[in-house]
């Protein structure tokens, strides 16, 4: 999977939201995240998607709440246990207070060449 071009579209996805902030506010910001883990089936196939979610950003800056808003379901159970690993920045109120934010994120599962490669080399299953 390409990470890079999965976590800048991934961060760009979870920040647009806020763009109408008032003065003092502070919008949530990803702090630590990892790639998520590419379902075998899924890989071994050579298939990609995107999985959209909403959340809750916890004061702690922990994601809960967590609803799949679309994606292919062989993606949605490892967008959300990679987003659960996630770690935020927590939004930061007008009084200079944490709170918890609702937001909308876009986990990408993209195939780096080699993994394109070894999907289309395997031969098909029979049905």
């Amino acid at each position: 999977m390409t990470w890079n071009r999965a976590f800048s579209g991934l961060l760009a996805a979870s920040t647009l939201w806020f763009a109408g902030h008032l003065p003092g506010q502070t919008a949530p910001t990803l702090a630590t995240a990892g790639p998520p883990v590419y379902p075998p089936a899924a890989k071994a196939a050579g298939r990609e998607g995107q999985v959209k979610l909403t959340m809750v950003i916890g004061t702690d800056g922990t994601a809960h709440d967590i609803t799949v808003l679309s994606g292919p379901d062989e993606f949605r159970a490892a967008a959300v246990q990679a987003v659960m690993q996630w770690r935020y920045h927590p939004y930061i109120d007008a009084n200079g207070h944490p709170a918890e934010t609702r937001t909308t994120v876009t986990v990408n599962f993209n195939l780096n060449k080699k993994d394109r490669k070894a999907a289309a080399a395997q031969p098909a299953e029979p049905e």
